[in-house]
């Protein structure tokens, strides 16, 4: 029998981050609105979000 080998995987997959690339999806209330509707969470994330999550 050979041993069972087994790999670990993280990934962290954020969804609408508040970065300067997609600021026009949250810049107006009218655009961050129209984000949240796609969210269930009905929140944008920030950088420091994901931050914390990857240390």
């Amino acid at each position: 029998m050979h041993p069972r080998k087994f790999a670990s995987i993280v990934s962290i997959a954020p969804g609408a981050i508040k970065t300067p690339i997609k600021k026009s999806a949250w810049d107006t209330p009218e655009a961050e609105a129209n984000l949240l509707k796609l969210i269930p969470a009905k929140r944008v994330g920030d950088v420091e979000d994901i931050a914390k999550a990857a240390v």
